[in-house]
């Protein structure tokens, strides 16, 4: 976890075979769009509970490295920035 001026950063890392530039926009537009699709409706739910909690300028970021891991980070806004 770590924070900046604005937001406060919260990762978790997965070890693993990670996931590629497409999987990881297929991922976004998915949860974004609120599309159910197995094994991402709980990505959606999270996506959904910060947007409402934490406004427009909070979100998830996804970062991989193909045969190497998998980070998630939710990216919410400090008391006051949204």
């Amino acid at each position: 976890m770590h924070k900046d001026n604005i937001f406060l950063y919260a990762s978790v890392t997965n070890s693993g075979y990670g996931l590629s530039p497409a999987q990881i926009e297929d991922i976004k537009t998915m949860i974004a769009e609120d599309i159910e699709t197995l094994g991402k409706i709980g990505l959606a739910n999270v996506y959904q509970r910060l947007k409402l909690h934490f406004g427009v300028s909070s979100d998830i970021i996804i970062e991989s490295e193909m045969d190497q891991s998998t980070t998630i980070t939710l990216k919410m806004p400090l008391k006051g920035n949204d």
